[in-house]
C-alpha cells in the first residue's frame, strides 16, 4: 500500500465485494458438507453480510 496514490478510488469497495464473495463460497462448502448448521456458518454468514452492508454504505 505504499504506492495507495496509485490506486483506484473504488480498490476498498472492490476488497469488500471480493471478501463477501470468499465468505459465500465458504458457506456454500459448509452447507455441502452437511455443516450448515455449524458456529462456523453463522460467523461467516455475518461477515458476508458486513463486507456487503459496508459496500453497499460507502456506494453513496
Amino acid at each position: 500500500m505504499d504506492k495507495s496514490d496509485e490506486l483506484e478510488p473504488d480498490f476498498g469497495l472492490n476488497v469488500e465485494l471480493y471478501k463477501a464473495r470468499a465468505y459465500l463460497s465458504v458457506i456454500y462448502y459448509l452447507v455441502k458438507v452437511g455443516k450448515g448448521d455449524s458456529q462456523n456458518f453463522w460467523t461467516i454468514l455475518v461477515d458476508a453480510e458486513r463486507s456487503l452492508a459496508h459496500k453497499a454504505f460507502r456506494a453513496f
